[in-house]
């Protein structure tokens, strides 16, 4: 499967099955100006919408800050004892890379 198969639901679910199988946790997918799909290995899973009614001014390095501001969450909700949320840490990766008109 190459990445740019990834055009429906069913596509990203075995995509991110196929990761999970590995014995990762989590699995986020980046969809550009879709925003993200996210599965883990306790069976959630869901779609991340991107930012609406904001002007992307530069992706450059877009997918790098995503991957770290979703990590600095993860580990932060962990060191205070949250329990992770999901939806959470996408939604902090997809905020990341948009600017505000």
């Amino acid at each position: 499967m190459h990445l740019t198969e990834l055009n429906d639901r069913v596509a990203l679910e075995e995509a991110a099955a196929y990761f999970l199988k590995f014995g990762l946790k989590n699995v986020v997918i980046t969809l550009a100006e879709t925003g993200a799909y996210f599965a883990t290995s306790e069976s959630i899973k869901g779609m991340m919408g991107a930012e609406k009614d904001v002007k992307v001014v530069d992706t450059a390095g877009a997918g790098d800050t995503f991957v770290g501001t979703y990590a600095v969450d993860y580990l932060q909700q962990k060191k205070e004892g949250e329990s992770w949320g999901y939806n959470k840490g996408c939604q902090t990766g997809v905020s990341s890379f948009c600017q505000d008109d």
